[in-house]
């Protein structure tokens, strides 16, 4: 084989890593895309259930507060007939 040809063979098999290299390159962008997307997704989820969550934390406080002056109040009106 002649020192042309093996030039010829190596710059082709070159061209074929290069192209390969291309496609993986290219896959491993997109699965960081998608990635990306989940881990958005799972955040976005993760800031609407805190926001429940202290909205409901929110309303037993005001639940809480209401019981706690309805009973006040109750004491006192049964309180002085006795």
């Amino acid at each position: 084989m002649s020192t042309l040809a093996v030039v010829m063979l190596q710059e082709d098999e070159l061209s074929e890593q290069q192209i390969r290299v291309g496609l993986i390159e290219k896959r491993l962008d997109n699965a960081t895309k998608e990635s990306d997307d989940r881990v958005d997704k799972i955040q976005q989820k993760l800031d609407e259930a805190n926001f429940e969550l202290k909205r409901k934390e929110k309303s037993v406080t005001l639940i809480v507060k209401f019981i706690a002056k309805f009973v006040a109040v109750s004491a006192a009106v049964v309180a002085p007939s006795q």
